[in-house]
């Protein structure tokens, strides 16, 4: 899932699709990661998410995997200590998102 909105309604929408595709699919069937990047790194930013409870709980129930953009970051001046503990990969999103669709996933931008 590609998200690049700093609008918290947007980010809590996406979440909100994250939840509703696992009840619907089952974890078993479904493997997700958010990518994020832009104004939508502000999720994954300790100082400024205000859905880090939500992040948390997503990942420890269904495995989210949380991918922040490593360019947006670095014109940012976000280092990793700022990002918040859940997230994984910080690599280039656009480059993270076409590795993902050349191996077969889905591409979701809510």
């Amino acid at each position: 899932m590609h998200l690049n909105s700093g609008d918290e309604n947007v980010q809590r929408g996406a979440l909100n699709n994250i939840r509703h595709l696992y009840q619907g699919v089952g974890r078993e069937r479904l493997q997700l990661e958010l990518v994020v990047h832009g104004p939508g790194l502000s999720l994954l930013t300790k100082h400024a998410t205000m859905l880090g409870q939500e992040l948390t709980k997503l990942k420890a129930d269904f495995g989210v995997n949380y991918t922040a953009c490593f360019n947006t970051m670095k014109a940012m001046n976000v280092t990793r200590d700022d990002l918040i503990n859940e997230v994984g990969d910080t690599v280039p999103a656009m480059v993270r998102l076409m590795e993902r669709q050349e191996q077969g996933w889905t591409y979701i931008k809510p």
